[in-house]
């Protein structure tokens, strides 16, 4: 065992699962992905099988510690990281119960309606951070209650993906203050399970995992997996939390007047907050940030990414097979043609609310339009509006977080 200290992180997307390796000084050793998909039944219903995420995570970290160089107990912890609002119901043995309900699910909008005459949208603001919308995990439990409540009484715990993963790996159950600030259950002013709202709306508290700081150690690897991977025993699992909160912490966001955007499935805009941070008109939403005790102001846009994709898998077929057997990304080829498009693509315009609106209009019902085509434009021109599209939305919420903050000192925005 050398001197050299490795991490490895596990993160579950919403399309896909990476393993990353890691040195101490933030340099990529390794790493491995693997693909998965949602299950569309409706247009506005999206489930999820969790054994994609349990699969993803056990085999990139076993390829991604298969690939590393050096010995792997040298690897010193594994973090876990994940995307957000997504939850499943499991029995005491971390079994699922059933599919998860993903994030950009809409199925629970008379449920957000509820909350919103019952509760009252400022309280929930006020206590939570969060915008009242069935894009939160509250307004999807109701639903469970009241469409499926024989599953609801079975449950044990109530997890986000990330506190499955880490139940997984460890068998502890456990959330974090990032995760669980995404459940509208959760005070964000006292980082701590908001008992008032649990018992308004008959969540047993002891169905949620207990919250711990991100960063927090919360178990070791169980043996089998540590045989399994050969690595080192007693190897110490972190919970880091939010996907979108540790990317800020990545890319720099610690202190006042810092502000990122990150770009995957959806977008999100997230700017440093040392106290919590509330917009009078509700746009934006105030979370906590993996930097323990402190808070983010965040913008959300449901589908950019993921219009890219949908665009991909429907009208790329030629493109992806050439991508796979050159072994190259498709996305490469698609963006290779906008090399040859002008600015604005041609009078097209896309608006990416494919999956309902979230910052600043928060309006489940939206939907995504593309128009202005004519029978002058080329696939190249709709390409480009869609990723033009992406920045519009992009460069609107940015507007706003700096108009709430007045402290931003730069901001960086896309240029296509």
């Amino acid at each position: 065992m050398s001197d050299a200290v490795y991490i490895a992180c596990i993160d579950a997307g919403t399309t896909g699962c990476r393993t990353i390796i890691f040195s101490s000084q933030g340099k990529v050793i390794s790493q491995a992905y693997q693909e998965y998909s949602s299950i569309f039944r409706s247009p506005t219903w999206i489930d999820h099988d969790p054994a994609t995420w349990i699969q993803g995570a056990r085999e990139t970290l076993q390829l991604a510690v298969a690939q590393f160089p050096g010995a792997p107990g040298d690897i010193a912890a594994i973090c876990v990281i994940s995307q957000r609002a997504t939850f499943i119901l499991v029995d005491q043995h971390g079994i699922p119960l059933d599919h998860a309900i993903l994030w950009q699910d809409k199925r629970a909008t008379s449920q957000a309606d509820r909350i919103r005459h019952t509760a009252g949208a400022k309280l929930i603001y006020q206590k939570t951070g969060l915008r009242i919308d069935p894009y939160f995990s509250l307004p999807k439990l109701l639903w469970i209650q009241e469409h499926k409540p024989q599953l609801f009484k079975q449950t044990y715990k109530f997890l986000a993906v990330h506190d499955l993963l880490i139940n997984y790996l460890t068998g502890v159950f456990i959330t974090d203050w990032t995760q669980a600030s995404r459940t509208m259950l959760f005070n964000i002013n006292q980082f701590e399970w908001d008992r008032e709202l649990c018992e308004q709306f008959a969540i047993p508290e002891k169905i949620l995992p207990r919250p711990v700081a991100p960063g927090t150690v919360v178990g070791v690897l169980k043996k089998s997996l540590q045989a399994e991977l050969k690595l080192r025993p007693d190897l110490p699992v972190v919970a880091v939390g939010g996907d979108q909160q540790a990317a800020a912490i990545g890319l720099g966001v610690v202190a006042p007047g810092l502000m990122c955007v990150n770009t995957g499935t959806g977008s999100f805009i997230l700017a440093h907050a040392e106290r919590p941070a509330f917009d009078d008109q509700q746009r934006v939403v105030c979370t906590a940030s993996a930097a323990a005790g402190k808070w983010l102001l965040e913008a959300s846009i449901f589908t950019s990414g993921s219009v890219y994709r949908w665009f991909r898998d429907n009208f790329a077929m030629l493109e992806r097979n050439t991508a796979r057997e050159l072994q190259i990304d498709a996305y490469d080829i698609l963006n290779s043609e906008i090399a040859h498009t002008t600015i604005g693509a041609n009078g097209i315009v896309l608006i990416p609310h494919f999956a309902g609106s979230a910052a600043p209009y928060w309006n489940p019902n939206a939907v995504g339009l593309l128009f202005g085509l004519t029978l002058g434009h080329k696939r190249a021109d709709v390409i480009r509006a869609i990723l033009e599209g992406m920045c519009f939305e992009i460069a609107k919420n940015i507007q706003i977080i700096e108009s709430l903050t007045h402290s931003i000192t730069h901001s960086h925005y896309a240029l296509i």
